[in-house]
């Protein structure tokens, strides 16, 4: 570890189960500490996915463990306890709820407060009356914090049109980390035969959390058409899910005739070996802000198409490779066939020598620093 005088950031964070902001939150974390600086991480809840990684990195973390987002109280008393024992120099928070409590702990601590945006919009994205508040809320006061970083461009021209001064804005694109995802061959034969798939199948592939934006039914509708025109094609999910969300999408997979071409495959933690075991990634959504997902799969060598949302389609590259209109089926099942016909070793080189250059990990942390030391 490179021994500097280094700042004390704190980082807010809802939950550090496995997502893209909990990556993220690692690899700064993580990052950061490697140069010198003392980092933690204070979670509203008391699971993580995480805690191994961040030991070793020497970042140390710190579970609220509040019952659900109505338990205020917990969540101030003890964010207040900590605060007064940790006193950083930074109080660096990820979205919504966290960016307002870092805004409210730094009246009562001199530490800088940095906002984070993970989204393409600041409209409220909760479907619940209090979440709807908050949002509402984060909107208001969004002129309040030290600095704002999106972590899109798609994000940061939502902020400004919002009202924040430009001066006030930082856009600092999620990182991947290219020495883990990368082109594993061996891989591909020992996933494809945990689902019974052949090597020779045509797998196409969805990484999304369970959230309506995340583009599941344009998936199962747009499989169907590609399904009719391939018939070695199948259809792999990764993710988490429960019973109802389940239940209604294997009920539209039915409807339409694919249910036995769509594989559930659940949360994995290997997911550079699950990246090579598919032949195309796709992501459909209807909202996003730098998606971990792309990067990824590309840095591995599979190919994507995503929607025009965020900015995926800087992610990807290449135009041919987005999709103005993710419920439109036909358009995405045409949008998968130019890919798979059109990708080879060459652009996936490319492809790979772009994302180490504009999304590398050493890039996030450079431009983090800066942030952090308002320079």
């Amino acid at each position: 570890m490179r021994e500097t005088s280094g700042v004390h950031v704190v980082l807010l964070v809802r939950t550090m189960l496995r997502g893209g902001v909990a990556r993220q939150v690692v690899y700064i974390a993580s990052g950061l500490r490697e140069r010198g600086h003392r980092v933690s991480i204070i979670q509203f809840y008391d699971r993580s996915h995480w805690d191994d990684e961040l030991a070793d990195a020497g970042v140390d973390v710190h579970a609220i463990r509040i019952e659900g987002r109505s338990d205020v109280l917990r969540l101030l008393r003890r964010s207040i306890s900590l605060l007064r024992t940790l006193r950083p120099d930074v109080l660096y928070g990820f979205y919504v709820e966290s960016n307002l409590l870092a805004l409210l702990l730094g009246r009562r601590t001199p530490s800088r407060v940095i906002w984070g945006l993970r989204f393409d919009s600041l409209e409220p994205l909760q479907s619940d009356p209090l979440g709807r508040a908050a949002a509402s809320m984060h909107v208001r006061l969004l002129r309040r914090p030290d600095l704002v970083v999106a972590n899109s461009h798609a994000g940061g021209r939502a902020a400004l049109a919002a009202g924040l001064p430009g001066d006030r804005l930082r856009v600092i694109v999620n990182g991947v980390d290219t020495a883990r995802f990368c082109p594993r061959h061996d891989d591909r034969s020992r996933v494809r035969a945990q689902w019974n798939l052949s090597s020779d199948a045509t797998v196409v592939g969805l990484v999304a959390k369970t959230d309506p934006r995340k583009g599941h039914e344009h998936f199962v509708r747009a499989a169907a058409v590609y399904a009719q025109r391939h018939s070695d094609a199948h259809f792999v999910r990764v993710g988490p899910s429960d019973a109802a969300f389940r239940h209604r999408v294997d009920q539209l997979a039915r409807e339409l005739g694919i249910a036995e071409r769509l594989i559930w495959a659940g949360v994995r933690k290997d997911m550079e070996s699950v990246y090579n075991a598919f032949d195309l990634t796709t992501l459909l959504s209807d909202s996003e802000g730098s998606p971990n997902v792309v990067a990824e799969s590309l840095a591995c060598g599979i190919p994507c198409v995503v929607s025009d949302v965020g900015d995926s389609a800087l992610v990807v590259g290449d135009p041919t490779a987005v999709v103005t209109s993710p419920g439109d089926a036909q358009g995405v099942a045409g949008a998968w066939e130019r890919r798979l016909g059109d990708w080879g070793p060459e652009q996936a080189v490319r492809t790979r020598q772009r994302l180490e250059s504009e999304f590398g990990l050493g890039r996030l942390i450079d431009q983090t620093e800066r942030a952090l030391s308002g320079s």
